[in-house]
């Protein structure tokens, strides 16, 4: 498994790249536990995979400076990741 953030991980297996999100949110008081979001998506190509974690954060973004310097954060850890 491949650590991009926080909430993004990505793992290839022999046929596919898979990439996950995962975020703990706030505590439910009904169960006193936290609640957990989730998501998967499946590719079979690794470009692919990159791509929709940079579609999925550039949702985050409010303002267009926030988006430019997110998608440099998103250049630089793929970068890394494709050494």
């Amino acid at each position: 498994m491949i650590k991009l953030d926080d909430n993004y991980s990505i793992e290839g297996d022999k046929y596919n790249w898979t990439l996950r999100f995962e975020k703990t949110g706030d505590i439910n008081p009904k169960t006193g536990k936290p609640t957990v979001s989730k998501d998967e998506w499946y590719f079979s190509k690794l470009e692919q995979c990159l791509s929709e974690y940079a579609n999925q954060k550039s949702k985050e973004a409010e303002r267009y400076k926030e988006l430019a310097d997110l998608l440099k954060a998103i250049k630089t850890t793929i970068k890394s990741i494709t050494k």
